[in-house]
């Protein structure tokens, strides 16, 4: 029985605690479009009668109550709801999950703009975020653009932020413009370059309190989410209003990098969660409460009598 996740000591040694409840700005399920229906498997996302026209919806529909929808361009850029899943279930929430989105190359979705209370395109992330997404890839020729914010506000030829999977390395990564502009990157510590590790889901979260850059994984094989490396940053990502997307990348002002694979529980969180937090997180059993409550303090006392020494 798993009493005490290694995350959780890594957390503790990094001081990541969020300092206030941070607030969910978008959730992206696929679970029904803003008429409330469930689509059905092998269900298109409807797309506008024109390439890039208008229409009236129903959207990709955002869950947070924050009514940061997306939307397609055209037919061949819609996706398919599917009934592959990774779970029934969201460990953290209990909400029922059956519905994800399939991603073929040129099918991604945007941001339509506008969502109030919280715009999820000018919502300041500068102060840190959590963007979490489960992503299923289906091969490891290409950069898979999970998630991302389009734009250019730098000469860097990095977009704001983006969580993909890299085809020259066959890893996954979170990279950043932060607050002073600067480009930062974090890998997995793992690759996907055996046939074996792909077709199956993994579980991301994407972590800045302001003064580090986290990745956090639960791979197929893993009991908890796994913490793969940080980095320094000044900031959390650079001012900007851009558009977000799901299913491809930007990159030098371009849409590019679009997935092959399936995407479910995209969510947005304008601040860092902890571990324990994530959608996928593993949920306790009552018995091991205690002795994790005992655990947690002795990684406390254990960090400062190393910091006490080394000073």
């Amino acid at each position: 029985m798993r009493t005490f996740s290694a995350t959780a000591a890594v957390v503790t040694l990094l001081g990541l605690v969020p300092s206030a409840p941070a607030q969910t700005v978008a959730y992206y399920r696929f679970e029904r479009d803003t008429a409330g229906n469930t689509p059905a498997p092998g269900e298109q996302v409807p797309f506008p009668p024109t390439n890039g026209g208008p229409y009236a919806g129903p959207y990709v529909f955002d869950q947070s109550g924050n009514n940061n929808h997306m939307r397609d361009f055209a037919n061949f850029a819609a996706p398919i709801y599917v009934s592959t899943v990774p779970a029934s279930t969201i460990p953290n929430t209990g909400a029922a999950n059956a519905r994800a989105l399939d991603f073929s190359p040129n099918q991604d979705l945007y941001t339509i703009g506008g969502g109030a209370p919280l715009n999820l395109n000018n919502t300041p992330l500068t102060a840190g975020f959590t963007i979490e997404a489960s992503f299923f890839p289906r091969d490891n020729t290409r950069y898979h653009g999970i998630v991302g914010q389009d734009g250019k506000p730098t000469a860097s030829l990095l977009a704001p932020v983006q969580l993909k999977l890299r085809d020259d390395n066959d890893r996954f990564q979170i990279e950043i413009l932060d607050t002073a502009g600067q480009e930062k990157t974090v890998l997995s510590n793992f690759t996907l370059t055996d046939p074996t590790t792909l077709n199956q889901w993994y579980h991301l979260a994407a972590v800045s309190d302001g003064a580090l850059l986290n990745l956090f994984i639960r791979g197929p094989n893993d009991a908890d989410y796994v913490f793969q490396g940080s980095v320094p940053t000044i900031g959390g990502i650079i001012a900007n209003d851009n558009t977000w997307t799901i299913g491809r990348g930007f990159f030098n002002n371009n849409v590019t990098d679009w997935s092959n694979g399936i995407i479910d529980e995209v969510r947005i969180t304008a601040g860092p969660l902890l571990p324990s937090q994530f959608l996928f997180a593993p949920v306790p059993e009552p018995g091991s409460l205690a002795l994790a409550g005992c655990a947690v303090p002795a990684v406390v006392v254990w960090w400062r009598r190393r910091r006490a020494a080394d000073v």
